[in-house]
């Protein structure tokens, strides 16, 4: 089995690519407070790092004092990963034009109804989340 090491801290990358594949509505997280909380709280800084007598800087996502990031590490990380193995398999056959447009799709409307769930829940509208969600399946 082929492994490598991934440090999320030593590259911004994984939480950008999840960040973009969040916003085109490729990523879709199960509820997770905790998730869901240290995305809320993390922030990006730049990192000064010696060694061996040579300073580096770079960009790093890191967590407030006394905050946590390890549960959005793991998501990053995880979803970083995937999302780099699909891109190598999709090179090699790429999906059907209709099913990768059906798919887009699918996602675009469902990405929509999780932002408007979001806002509804962010603004106090509950009454406007319950009827959106009238005649889905509850689960």
């Amino acid at each position: 089995m082929d492994t490598e090491r991934l440090s999320v801290d030593m590259t911004p990358d994984p939480y950008n690519n999840l960040r973009d594949m969040y916003q085109r509505g490729l990523f879709s997280p199960y509820k997770h407070e905790w998730f869901e909380g240290e995305m809320r709280t993390l922030e990006r800084k730049s990192v000064r790092v010696k060694h061996k007598g040579a300073t580096r800087t770079y960009e790093a996502i890191d967590h407030p004092p006394r905050g946590t990031k390890d549960v959005a590490d793991a998501v990053a990380g995880s979803s970083w990963n995937c999302w780099r193995l699909a891109k190598e398999h999709s090179m090699a056959a790429p999906a059907p034009a209709s099913m990768a447009k059906i798919r887009k799709d699918n996602d675009r409307e469902h990405h929509q109804k999780k932002l408007d769930e979001r806002s509804a829940v962010r603004e106090g509208r509950l009454e406007k989340l319950f009827e959106s969600s009238k005649g889905d399946n509850w689960e």
